[in-house]
């Protein structure tokens, strides 16, 4: 949000967007509702959520490259950090042959001032095709099983997960990395360092690593 204030605003419209669409998701479970209203509760969807999914994957990879460097500082050169950004479907993948993006869809153009340099109209075009692709079972269901709503944020350290096998002291080194780097990237970005707070920072690290 501090990059680009639009994101917030589209996070926002997202997230009402997504209570209405589940609202009448599960309203279709119990056989009521009419399926049609999907089609416009979709392309609302697909609007905000392939803004978000393509800026935040531009984002993280820049927050990774920073990271690295700041980690291998903290460790003594010793662990290389990496972050994955995992969207909850395949923004890259491409539609079925015999699916076409309705022309009504309004994709931005101008995204702020952090613009991604990922095709919108790419991720857009792979959101709403998989999502068709899922209808029934979101409907079986009464929720949306994709969107940037259920996307996930991977640390590792030489292919382990961190989040899985990581130690305590790991973890914590991982985020001070990451917070770290959101500061200097924030400061790249708006021509401003931000203040940062951070209390107790030092406990469970051990000696190398603080």
């Amino acid at each position: 949000c501090q990059i680009d204030p639009r994101y917030c605003r589209t996070l926002q419209k997202y997230n009402r967007v997504l209570t209405q669409r589940n609202h009448l998701l599960r309203t279709l479970r119990e056989r009521e509702g009419d399926r049609d209203q999907l089609l416009f509760w979709d392309r609302s969807l697909v609007e905000n959520g392939a803004y978000l999914v393509a800026l935040r994957q531009e984002v993280v990879d820049e927050l990774d490259k920073l990271a690295q460097a700041i980690h291998l500082e903290l460790t003594g050169q010793k662990e290389r950090l990496r972050l994955r950004y995992e969207p909850s479907f395949d923004p890259s993948r491409p539609p079925p042959s015999d699916y076409q993006l309705p022309l009504e869809m309004d994709l931005p153009s101008e995204v702020g001032v952090h613009q991604p340099g990922t095709n919108l109209g790419q991720v857009a075009e792979a959101f709403r095709a998989q999502l068709r692709e899922i209808r029934r079972r979101e409907i079986l269901q009464g929720m949306s099983l994709i969107g940037p709503h259920r996307d996930d944020l991977r640390f590792s350290v030489g292919g382990i997960d961190l989040t899985i096998y990581g130690s305590r002291g790991q973890q914590r080194t991982a985020a001070l990395a990451l917070k770290l780097a959101e500061v200097k990237l924030i400061g790249q970005e708006v021509g401003e360092q931000p203040i940062l707070l951070l209390d107790d920072v030092m406990s469970e690290l051990d000696d190398a690593r603080r």
